[in-house]
């Protein structure tokens, strides 16, 4: 057949084809053998012609013949060196002849020719051996499937290492005890199993790279041992490179790291057993080692099964640890594995039943009822009293049912008969009752949807019914109708089936609610908006109401009351428990009933309170839509639901939806002027009764304190105030060259100047000495802005020196206050007149002419300063205490509302005396919040400007260098309320640092997100009481120290100030207690004023406050120590966090409360008591196992003997090492007596040397080990100082000794003798320059080997070192 014939054709033409390409290579194979038996032949040709050569040599003399000898067997520069010697050592007198020279320079030059082609001949078949051997492994593996060995040979002494690597022989025979890797297990677990194995192989420091290296390459089989030897050869240096290319290779099978989610997401199953869910627990909790207990505890509850009883052990008897937890799950577990053994040793049979002859048809199988289903009280039939089964159902078949034609029931107990009477006794019809007719109506009933189902045929565009994989259930709980149980949802469901089984009528409208797709026509698409609409509320205008399905309560916020003036004592009901989509939960307010009215249909919704800040005023939920009868339409924008009239519609605000809360939902607006209707301000809308009477009459009464345009500017008298510009007279004027501006630039410049010239702020000038450009910019509102460049004139002129107000203290000095008002000045700094002689400095050039300012202009150096002064003077009786001025921003507070209209009127008194004029538009009236110098103040406290955290959270990841700065300034602008803002922002600036290319990589797209999820969020800034106690929790990273300033408000701890700061290189080298220190400090530094203005509380487990007092510290602590003395610090244990954004703070990262643990946990204790007349006192030394000294000196304030001195340095030395919470500790104390009383050698025979013994040993109890060691008096001499100085130190005088260094002698002994001799002296007299004396050496002291070292830093910067003596500190 053909189909056949086509394929034994083209394994014919393949054959063939191979055919000739063996002949080829054949032809080819024959071409080079002749090449090398040419090779060959000519190699023979030179090697006779070499011999005839030499042989022609022989004849010659016997020195020639050494020469020509040496000369064939040696490199040239060899036979250069033996004919010079040859012609330095022989005999002069003897020249041979000229002739013979000739000849043997020809056979030199014979030899050397010979020599080169002998090497290129050589060189030309090493290569065309090389080419044979590739020829012949080709031609091998087209001719035959087996292997070529060569090629697997050479293959497998391929080494990748370099020759130092390769050429390693280990010493060290052991074999590592480590399974080798075969390329499909984890490498990076491998990879740290054999750096771990392969410490303990002997190997020198020089050969420990390439030793780790062999060892690596010996431990890989099969596939990695395969991938090893493909390696390019030399290609590994070290052994950092073999595991970068290692991990590189098998990075694929890498474990994915498991994180807190993994442990979150573990639930157990309806059918799973306890231990089988806690094995997965424990497995996924292993590879966690920093998660919290308290994390792991929540995750252990929730992902139990809520119908365990281990669950229910859990809350009733709360574990303190997760151990303590998974110890008492082994109990439960017991527990349900004897229960199920017992279950399976006494399980039973099931006993049969017999049913009649005559069959029933099943209830399900009858088809759909006409009347309903039967009532509950239906008591047909009898119990089968079985063993064991005695709810076994049996059917009597002596009963016989008229209506359903089968045994098991009387007619008269018929419950679709009694079903039937009671719908008609309910509606008067029970006098027409007929049984007949109602038998036969029920059958037909009944057989009538069967038949036509059976008969009825498929429709041809009806579907098929999909089979489903499984059935996934909704998310239920937080309803009103019934609770989140699993009982109260059963008891609602069968209350409502048995409503419906009586007949309830429901109040069913005939009007239809649709939707149309015309209805979209108006809507900007496509859109994603969620359904944002107004309704009228207790007759207030609600914008931004959410309508959301998802929501199983109504909710109403608190800040949403507060404008509405109603009251928090209006809210009633318990507070309830509200759960989010994450099972998070928060606890409301309670309850409160509200007027909802939606087109003339008003509803009493129960609204459930939430104090939390929202983008929303009120959230609709279900039950209010229930109530409704409403359908929502996020994709039509509206809601319907039926009315008297027809079908209501309300439509949302795409607007609201997709922007923050807006000005507009919190102000109103008044008319000042009736005949004037567009001269208005704005007010609170949630003024009411006589505060907002009485501020729209003051308003009205200073209607001329606001400027309408730039003409209702009459200006600051100039003898009050006027700018001065105060140039350095050494600057030379300068005229800039002039600019050319585009058609429309030109045109805004031209207007801005006709304005200007119209309300006398400019006029004309000749020849000035200044001359700027003007610049135009937009605005955000797009309209233009003209300014003038006035870099060169703020150069010449000096800084004005007045200082501006501290933005951080003004903000926190606002918050708290019931109510606000904002003021704007009306072009501010062009109310104030420039100083007629500077006037013509500020000359700018246009098209039209130059121009200089009558007033003072915007971009001037000094211009704020100016303004500053001049509204300080105006208002410095209120300034802090009913006002807050930042240059032209002004703000009035009250901190009662009843207050706010007093204080308004004190300040349009002086706004009118100095004739300063207000911007309407800029200005809000009686306002409960709003926002101040970037900042939204509350009553509450300090919040974060929401267009400041859109325009982050908005923000695309960065792609250059400049949008990381952007990125970078955004998150500076927020950094009072990002906790350890500089760790959450430390990739960002890692771009930025040094000269490299911009790489955006995962690690720094993982920070991005996350502060984006934490500025959803942020938190709200507290503000202190006046001499509040504050509390500052300090925290440590590897690149920065953070801090936050706290306030306890009615037990709960609230933030007033996060600060962060990055560690410089020599800081991150200091040891854990300066960096503590240092974290200290930093927030001393920032938060000034507060450390000044309250006692500071610093919460640390550490114990830093013996360490910055301690006597004998690092310069640098002494200098903190000294720095932070000014201020009212405490230093306490840490407590409990009592609020969530607190613990944040210290859990994000390790705490400092739970250092990792060095290796040795021995602290070493020095202690020396001394007794003398003038007193007694005793030295300690604590050293730590990271080598940080504590020092104290106590003074005994009263008599006592050298030993008992001792002893009293003993037992404070040990109550010290208990402070710090050492718990392995050595003592070393030069007291003989009380060494050996302790360790038992000697006796104690006084009372109170037993005394002292007896407390020493309860002390050294509470240690885990303890140990007390004689040491000579000479290695304690630390301690021996310090007891000497507190005995002889005043007891009431606490002092701090600095202690600092002296660099060099106060005296010059430079070229100096003690002693002048008299040669020396005439010497002297005669001019002539003296001898300098060798140095004398200096002689070593008996005690010391040689002279302490001064380190650098001790001899450059005088630190002092202080500690306090004279009392326990």
């Amino acid at each position: 057949m053909s189909g056949t014939s086509i394929p034994d054709s083209t394994v014919a033409e393949a054959l063939k084809t191979m055919q000739q390409a063996i002949t080829e290579m054949s032809q080819k194979f024959s071409d080079v053998e002749k090449a090398v038996d040419t090779l060959k032949t000519t190699q023979v040709s030179l090697g006779q012609n070499i011999n005839a050569v030499q042989s022609r040599v022989r004849s010659l003399g016997a020195g020639s013949t050494v020469g020509v000898r040496r000369s064939m067997f040696s490199t040239p520069n060899s036979r250069v060196r033996s004919e010079t010697n040859e012609q330095t050592t022989s005999n002069p007198t003897i020249q041979p002849d000229v002739e013979e020279e000739t000849q043997l320079g020809d056979e030199d030059h014979l030899l050397d020719q010979y020599d080169q082609e002998s090497f290129d001949q050589l060189e030309t078949m090493r290569k065309v051996s090389q080419e044979l051997k590739e020829m012949k492994s080709k031609f091998h593996q087209a001719t035959s499937s087996e292997p070529d060995i060569n090629r697997v040979i050479e293959e497998a002494r391929r080494t990748p290492f370099i020759p130092r690597i390769a050429n390693l022989r280990i010493k060290d025979s052991r074999k590592l005890k480590l399974d080798p890797y075969s390329g499909l297990e984890d490498p990076k677990s491998y990879l740290a199993a054999f750096l771990i194995a392969a410490g303990r192989v002997e190997l020198d420091e020089a050969d420990e790279d390439a030793g780790y290296c062999k060892l690596f390459s010996e431990n890989l089989c099969g596939q990695a041992l395969m991938w090893f030897t493909q390696l390019e050869p030399g290609s590994i240096n070290n052994f950092d490179e073999l595991s970068a290319v290692f991990l590189k290779q098998y990075s694929i099978l890498m474990d994915k790291s498991v994180s807190d989610a993994d442990l979150w997401n573990l639930t157990q199953g309806p059918n799973e057993s306890l231990r089988t869910f806690i094995t997965k627990f424990k497995g996924v909790l292993s590879k966690l080692p920093r998660i919290s207990q308290q994390s792991a505890l929540s995750a252990l509850r929730k992902g139990l099964w809520h119908d365990s009883r281990f669950k229910e052990d859990l809350i009733l008897h709360k574990p303190d640890t997760i151990q303590d937890a998974l110890f008492r799950a082994n109990n439960w577990m017991e527990v349900e594995d004897e229960k199920e053994s017992f279950a399976k040793r006494n399980k039973q049979a099931k006993p049969a039943v017999t049913f009649p002859t005559k069959k029933f048809e099943p209830r399900e199988n009858q088809g759909p009822k006409k009347f309903g289903s039967q009532p509950l009280n239906n008591t047909v039939g009898r119990q089968f009293q079985g063993k064991g089964r005695s709810n076994t159902w049996v059917r009597d078949e002596s009963l016989y049912c008229d209506i359903h034609k089968v045994t098991g029931h009387l007619t008269k107990d018929c419950s679709v008969l009694k079903k039937h009477l009671a719908e008609l006794w309910a509606s008067g019809d029970l006098s027409k009752f007929k049984i007949e007719d109602f038998v036969k109506e029920y059958h037909e009933a009944k057989d009538t949807p069967k038949d036509q189902n059976l008969k009825r045929p498929r429709q041809s565009n009806e579907e098929e019914p999909r089979s489903s994989k499984g059935k996934i259930n909704v998310i239920i709980g937080g309803s009103k109708l019934c609770r989140d149980t699993i009982n109260a949802i059963k008891k609602h469901r069968r209350n409502v089936l048995f409503k419906a089984n009586l007949g309830e009528e429901m109040d069913f409208q005939g009007t239809s609610i649709s939707f149309d797709e015309e209805e979209t026509c108006h809507l900007e698409r496509p859109h994603d908006d969620a359904l944002v609409i107004t309704l009228d509320v207790a007759n207030f205008e609600v914008s931004r109401i959410l309508i959301d399905t998802g929501s199983s309560v109504d909710l109403i916020f608190l800040g949403t009351l507060e404008r509405m003036g109603i009251s928090r004592a209006d809210i009633v009901g318990p507070p309830s428990p509200l759960v989010a989509f994450t099972s998070e939960s928060a606890m409301s307010l309670g309850t409160i009933k509200l007027p909802v009215l939606a087109k003339n249909v008003s509803k009493i919704v129960d609204f459930v309170v939430f104090d939390k800040p929202a983008a929303y005023n009120i959230i609709l939920g279900t039950p209010w839509i229930y109530q409704m009868k409403a359908v929502p339409s996020t994709y039509h924008q509206c809601i319907k639901f039926p009315t008297p009239s027809g079908v209501g519609t309300i439509r949302g605000s795409q607007e609201a939806s997709r922007t923050g809360q807006k000005e507009d939902d919190v102000v109103i607006e008044v008319v000042l002027e009736e005949d004037k209707p567009d001269r208005k301000v704005r007010i609170g809308v949630t003024l009411t009764g006589e505060i907002k009477e009485a501020l729209i009459e003051l308003l009205r009464k200073n209607k001329t304190s606001f400027a309408w345009s730039a003409a209702d500017m009459p200006g600051i008298d100039p003898s009050i105030i006027c700018h001065k510009l105060n140039v350095d007279p050494s600057f030379k004027p300068v005229k800039q060259k002039r600019r050319k501006l585009g058609v429309e630039r030109a045109k805004a410049v031209n207007d801005e100047v006709d304005k200007l010239l119209k309300i006398g702020s400019i006029r004309e000038v000749q020849y000035p000495e200044w001359v700027a450009n003007t610049v135009v910019v937009k605005k955000k509102n797009g309209k233009d802005r003209v300014c003038i460049d006035f870099t060169d004139l703020n150069k010449a002129c000096p800084k004005d020196s007045f200082p501006l107000p501290h933005i951080d203290r003004l903000v926190e000095s606002t918050a708290g206050n019931e109510l606000l008002t904002f003021m704007d000045a009306f072009s501010g700094y062009n109310q104030i007149m420039m100083d007629p002689e500077d006037q013509e400095k500020t000359s700018f050039i246009t098209d039209r002419g130059t121009y200089c300012y009558k007033v003072m202009p915007f971009g001037l150096k000094n211009a704020g300063a100016t303004y500053q002064r001049l509204v300080n003077k105006m208002f410095h009786e209120h300034l802090g205490k009913t006002m807050e001025v930042y240059i032209d921003d002004m703000l009035v507070k009250s901190l009662k509302k009843e207050d706010h209209i007093k204080h308004l009127e004190e300040c349009f008194e002086i706004l009118n005396r100095y004739q300063m004029k207000l911007n309407p538009a800029k200005c809000t009236f009686g306002v409960p919040s709003g926002e101040f110098l970037g900042y939204i103040v509350t009553k509450r406290g300090i919040e974060a400007n929401p267009n400041q955290i859109n325009a982050f959270l908005n923000m695309p990841s960065p792609k250059n260098f400049k949008e990381v700065h952007r990125l970078t300034g955004r998150i500076a602008a927020l950094n009072r309320f990002i906790s350890r803002s500089t760790d959450k922002s430390l990739p960002f600036y890692q771009i930025l640092k040094g000269n490299k290319e911009f790489l955006w990589d995962e690690k720094c797209e993982e920070a991005f997100g996350q502060l984006k999820a934490y500025l959803t969020t942020p938190p709200v800034l507290s503000k202190p009481e006046v001499d509040e106690k504050l509390y500052l929790y300090v925290s440590l990273s590897k690149h920065a120290v953070s801090g936050v300033l706290v306030r306890e408000d009615r037990g709960e701890q609230k933030p007033i100030y996060y600060i962060s700061k990055s560690m410089t290189d020599p800081e991150t080298r200091y040891t854990m207690m300066e960096k503590l220190a240092l974290a200290v400090v930093t927030s001393a530094r920032k938060l000034r004023p507060y450390f000044q203005s309250h006692p500071i509380e610093v919460l640390t487990n550490q114990p830093l406050r013996t360490i910055l007092h301690s006597p004998n510290q690092s310069g640098r602590l002494a200098k903190w120590a000294v720095e932070l003395s000014e201020y009212d610090i405490e230093y306490k244990s840490r407590v409990s966090m009592k609020a969530q954004v607190l613990a944040d703070f210290l859990t994000e990262l390790p705490v400092l409360g739970i250092p990792e643990q060095p290796e040795n946990q021995t602290w070493k204790l020095y202690v020396d008591g001394s007794s003398s007349k003038q007193g007694s006192g005793v030295g300690i030394k604590l050293e730590s196992p990271t080598s940080e000294i504590l020092e104290q000196s106590f003074r005994l304030l009263f008599n006592a003997s050298n030993n008992e001195a001792e002893y009293e340095a003993l037992i404070a030395g040990l109550r010290l090492a208990q402070g710090v919470g050492a718990e392995e500790v050595v003592a070393y104390c030069d007291s003989q007596l009380v060494v050996n009383q302790f360790n038992g050698d000697y006796e104690a025979k006084d009372l109170r040397m037993e005394a002292y013994l007896e407390v020493v040993k309860g002390l050294s109890k509470d240690f885990k080990k303890f140990e007390l060691i004689r040491i000579p008096r000479g290695e304690n001499t630390t301690a021996d100082a310090l007891a000497a100085l507190a005995s002889t130190s005043d007891p009431e005088l606490k002092r701090i000794i600095p202690v600092e260094c002296i660099a060099e002698r106060s005296i010059k002994t430079d070229k100096e003798a003690l002693v002048v001799t008299r040669s020396r002296a005439a010497a002297r007299e005669r001019g002539e320059p003296e001898v300098e004396l060798p140095p004398v050496k200096r002689r070593k002291s008996k005690k010391y080997n040689k002279e302490p070292d001064v380190l650098p830093e001790t001899v450059t910067d005088s630190e002092p070192i202080g500690g306090l003596i004279g009392g326990s500190q």
